[in-house]
């Protein structure tokens, strides 16, 4: 199986026919996105300021108001083109793809529709002999979030994702936040915070790919699990694994 790994557009969306010409021509099976398609640049902003501050952060903040048409243009772009490939994608959000129900809104009217974008956020599914699972968002040791940042508890991840079936074929897994220690430059955010490294120990998936570290692109492995890192969209970056080879190859559009 052919799998062709992607995250962090972050509203790029001046590269989008090249990522979609170059992806079409390698003719992959799947399509894994590993979350953030838009910026969030004014929310994260207020989030970080406001916590160096010690004041609440404002939601009603006019950058912050004016920031939902970026979010809804990118949204669009990005289900737009990757619902013409009509290549399956599994799919998770992003830390910046926030508020949720802005997120959410927009999968169900831009990406559903397409019919080949399917969400695994805190879900199972089959696709072949293989059962994909996936969590996005920041995961935290208990911190929840949904309006400026996503950010969800590691308890909650465990428990949406421990209740699942064995598939012949084995799973494949997809997440937004790096497992500690792995292909991950800005790991000391994440220390004390392992779900991720746990749930690839528990399930042993054939695969797991990730983004959230724009500059950490590359692959590993946790026993026989194969770990990618695809690098940022946003800075041209893509990946392809051969799943049966363990073999990964990273592109670049620019």
């Amino acid at each position: 199986m052919k799998i062709v790994c992607l995250s962090d557009f972050h509203g790029k969306k001046e590269y989008l026919k090249k990522f979609v010409k170059g992806i079409t021509l390698e003719k992959p099976d799947l399509i894994f996105f590993a979350g953030d398609v838009v910026r969030g640049l004014a929310r994260g902003e207020e989030l970080l300021e406001s916590k160096y501050r010690g004041w609440v952060p404002n939601r009603e903040k006019e950058e912050i108001q004016l920031e939902e048409k970026e979010d809804m243009d990118s949204y669009r772009a990005f289900y737009n083109a990757f619902g013409e490939t009509q290549i399956k994608m599994m799919m998770v959000p992003g830390n910046m793809d926030a508020p949720w129900t802005r997120f959410f809104q927009a999968f169900e009217a831009e990406a559903g529709p397409k019919g080949n974008i399917t969400l695994v956020h805190g879900a199972w599914t089959s696709v072949g002999n293989y059962l994909i699972g996936g969590f996005g968002g920041e995961i935290t040791e208990s911190q929840k979030e949904d309006f400026f940042v996503l950010q969800f508890p590691q308890k909650e991840v465990r428990e949406k994702l421990k209740r699942v079936r064995q598939n012949p074929g084995g799973k494949l897994m997809l997440f937004h936040t790096p497992p500690y220690g792995y292909l991950d430059i800005d790991s000391g955010r994440h220390k004390g915070i392992d779900a991720v490294t746990t749930l690839i120990e528990e399930h042993r998936p054939a695969l797991a790919v990730f983004g959230h570290s724009h500059k950490a692109k590359g692959k590993a492995f946790i026993g026989e699990s194969l770990l990618v890192n695809p690098g940022a969209m946003k800075d041209g970056n893509w990946a392809v694994v051969e799943l049966e080879k363990k073999g990964v190859k990273f592109y670049n559009v620019l």
